[in-house]
């Protein structure tokens, strides 16, 4: 399917086809993957294939709300429902894999020894980052690059400690703020 030919003002996105689904926050069209052809939940990690791909972005809390907690490792049926530009209704459906926890950087640098602090980094995301819209464009940006940094973390396990010692000001700035 040619993704332009979706109205995306009327997408939803609900875990298992429950519910009356999320609604995104924004969408662009961006080359970013290769359809793959095969079993629900398996995949490929084909890149671009020069054809525009429809991506949304969603509000964390939202997601979480509407699919309840999930761990590292879970493979999640999502469906997406809307319509066309001709009005007619559409649905997919798809399979995420978690790789990642609630903050990809700090559980790279140190998994659950930083749990208190990443709840820190959490309640200032929510409680202020999110309320404006140069904060949203910081969450955006992070969760955007995030996964990469944790990546190379996970890589290089020297750099767990540069992180920790990087991540301190944030989480006492962040708890002074909070508190």
């Amino acid at each position: 399917m040619i993704c332009q030919l979706l109205d995306a003002s009327t997408l939803r996105l609900s875990r298992e086809g429950k519910g009356k689904g999320v609604v995104p926050i924004r969408w662009r069209y961006k080359d970013v993957s290769t359809p793959f052809e095969g079993k629900l939940c398996e995949c490929h990690k084909l890149g671009p294939d020069g054809y525009e791909d429809l991506t949304l972005k969603f509000r964390n809390r939202e997601i979480v709300e509407a699919f309840g907690e999930v761990e590292v490792g879970d493979e999640i049926v999502l469906t997406i429902r809307g319509k066309l530009l001709n009005g007619n209704e559409f649905e997919g459906i798809d399979c995420v894999k978690v790789i990642w926890g609630r903050c990809p950087i700090s559980t790279a640098a140190e998994g659950s020894r930083m749990a208190k602090d990443a709840e820190v980094l959490r309640k200032m995301r929510d409680r202020y980052l999110s309320a404006n819209y140069l904060g949203r464009i910081f969450v955006s940006l992070y969760y955007e690059q995030s996964p990469k940094l944790a990546d190379l973390i996970s890589k290089y396990p020297f750099l767990k400690s540069f992180v920790r010692v990087g991540l301190y000001p944030w989480v006492k700035a962040s708890r002074l703020v909070i508190e």
